[in-house]
């Protein structure tokens, strides 16, 4: 997980830390992403003074601390295009675009030492091979097939042009899962005030600022085509319903009394964390809910978290098995 201390708001020509009960969201949902995992669902419910930013925070621990931990793969996905064979169908981002292209193996380079090559067609260059330092083998990626007859011309597609603010918060150059890993399901317009709109910055750089959405990346909030970590569902919409669409995410985070009271048994078969307000007119159908729930435990326990459990905030967790 990133230093929290590093995470600064910025309110007009102010900027400070962000306070304690900010920094102990993202920890739970770090926290999160270490714990879920498939054959053990987790249950949240979070009783909060308000419900603002809980949601978003949450959600941004739990993608930051699967973004750190992806990170880990590298050597593995070194390790697999060590095994590949030549001429295996492989992808390769190159200037902002994605392109087809046959795998062409390892060699060295009296200046750079160890590189991988990829070749491409394009309309400039009949099978062109760019190579790059192992350094940079995230820009392959493996396809299923294992060779391929190169088209006349390959344009490639769009890939995201990935936040300054989120790579220099997170210390990575990768800053995307490739997955979707979590949902936001609440009120549409203010986790875009939340994830999008409010602004934030790095306490040893000022100027380094940028949204919650550039590390949550947001389906419904980034470009069309670009790559997406998580996705934010409008409560009363179709989408909402259809558990499918989120892919392979493995949390929902479902903000507001009215959404657990609605969509929990939707959800089931999802880890979901509910964030319940107090101000909410129908929080104590949802604490009654929540209680009903806490009879289906698998076990009592407990998630450890570091931070102290902010005032006014009542947290309880528990698990159930997959159904």
């Amino acid at each position: 997980m990133f230093d929290t201390t590093r995470l600064h708001y910025v309110d007009g020509l102010v900027t400070g830390p962000i306070p304690e009960w900010g920094r102990f969201y993202l920890e739970l949902g770090a926290k999160l992403a270490d714990e879920v995992c498939e054959g053990t669902l987790w249950r949240v419910a979070l009783a909060v003074p308000t419900r603002s930013f809980c949601a978003s925070l949450v959600a941004t621990g739990f993608v930051a601390a699967r973004v750190m931990a992806s990170s880990s793969t590298e050597d593995a996905h070194l390790h697999a295009l060590r095994g590949l064979q030549i001429g295996h169908e492989v992808s390769l981002a190159r200037n902002g675009r994605r392109l087809k292209g046959k795998w062409r193996g390892f060699r060295q380079d009296c200046l750079t030492g160890e590189e991988f090559g990829v070749q491409v067609h394009s309309r400039a260059s009949d099978g062109k091979s760019y190579w790059y330092p192992v350094a940079r083998a995230d820009r392959v990626r493996i396809m299923d097939a294992d060779s391929v007859a190169l088209p006349k011309s390959t344009r490639g597609k769009s890939v995201p042009s990935e936040s300054v603010f989120a790579r220099a918060l997170l210390e990575r150059d990768e800053v995307t899962t490739g997955r979707v890993c979590t949902v936001v399901l609440g009120r549409i317009t203010l986790l875009h005030h939340e994830l999008v709109d409010s602004t934030f910055c790095l306490a040893e750089n000022a100027t380094c600022r940028g949204s919650l959405n550039d590390i949550v990346r947001a389906r419904r909030f980034v470009p069309q085509g670009e790559r997406a970590t998580s996705d934010v569902f409008a409560v009363r919409r179709p989408k909402a319903r259809t558990p499918g669409r989120a892919g392979e995410s493995t949390l929902a985070i479902l903000d507001g009394c009215s959404t657990l009271v609605r969509l929990r048994d939707v959800w089931r078969q999802k880890s979901w964390v509910a964030v319940l307000d107090r101000t909410d007119r129908r929080f104590w159908e949802a604490v009654e809910t929540v209680n009903a729930e806490c009879v289906r435990r698998r076990s009592d326990h407990k998630l450890e978290l570091s931070s102290r459990l902010p005032h006014g905030v009542e947290l309880v967790t528990w698990q159930v098995g997959a159904h």
